[in-house]
């Protein structure tokens, strides 16, 4: 998965740090090989400042061998030379799929990937893991955690499309998934009936929301896993210190954001168990992180 950012003459690569100036790049080492191929090929064929992009978001999917693509626009109105150019991505054979803002160019809008023994499949405009090898350590690293809490209900917030709750199913009694993106919670609870995974229930609601409901109604979790974007999760640290679950394990890939809402959990009575570093972001300075906390 990547996203590239394109410029006020239509130029397409990535941000300079710290700054919205566009850096056109020939090849990106930490990229799939085939999604440089196929940046390579849509380059010219979008290079339209008319055409006012603003991000392409691009992501490789295993199963069918192709890149599905997922383009934002200035203007939310698909008029007829973007249809044109979306028609002109499509012939180029390397292309499943092309999203404008929901307006798909095929059936296939998803990219699949494995975990460990599960299958996902996950629609463009959800979140996964840009690294899936790294993902693949990540799942590994939590999975090995919760069998040594050995939880009975699970709490997973921010749960995207089921990355962490369907593989520690197999070991607890019950999950429960929270995420805001409906089109998440709806890849969850597809890839669920795909795993063949009945332990596990998905909803579309916020983190805060859904604390707030558990913390009044119940029933209370032995575990609760956060894994939240990367501004972290600040007021949800300090109402789940409320809800008071034995065990926390944080998933976070800013160690900045991280430092702050630990000190919420340690100033509640949480003491850190573990911390493994995971290298998400090769040649990068961001880091993937697992915490383990406990009451």
């Amino acid at each position: 998965i990547t996203r590239l950012q394109c410029s006020d003459k239509g130029d397409i690569g990535f941000f300079k740090m710290h700054s919205h100036s566009v850096i056109v790049f020939e090849d990106c080492k930490v990229l799939h090989p085939k999604l440089n191929e196929t940046i390579k090929v849509i380059r010219p064929i979008l290079h339209h400042p008319w055409l006012n992009l603003k991000t392409i978001k691009m992501g490789y999917g295993e199963d069918f061998g192709k890149t599905v693509i997922s383009i934002a626009l200035e203007d939310d109105k698909l008029s007829e030379g973007p249809k044109k150019i979306i028609d002109s991505l499509m012939e180029t054979n390397l292309i499943t799929t092309v999203s404008v803002r929901g307006v798909e160019r095929s059936a296939f809008a998803t990219i699949s990937y494995k975990a460990g023994k599960f299958f996902f499949q996950a629609h463009i405009e959800s979140f996964i893991q840009a690294n899936l090898e790294q993902n693949a350590n990540l799942v590994e690293t939590v999975v090995n955690l919760v069998k040594t809490i050995s939880p009975k209900i699970v709490l997973d917030l921010f749960c995207g499309i089921g990355n962490i709750s369907l593989p520690i199913s197999r070991h607890v009694e019950k999950v429960n998934g929270v995420d805001l993106n409906k089109k998440a919670v709806k890849d969850a609870k597809g890839n669920a009936k795909i795993n063949g995974i009945e332990n596990c229930q998905f909803k579309q609601a916020s983190a805060l929301a859904e604390i707030s409901k558990i913390t009044n109604e119940g029933p209370l979790p032995d575990l609760v896993i956060l894994d939240p974007p990367r501004e972290g999760a600040k007021f949800e640290s300090k109402e789940l210190v409320k809800l008071g679950p034995k065990d926390i394990i944080y998933i976070s890939c800013s160690p900045t954001t991280l430092a702050r809402d630990l000190a919420n959990f340690i100033k509640a009575g949480y003491s850190i168990q573990s911390i493994s570093p995971i290298d998400m972001f090769p040649h990068s300075f961001h880091v993937e992180s697992v915490t383990h906390l406990q009451k």
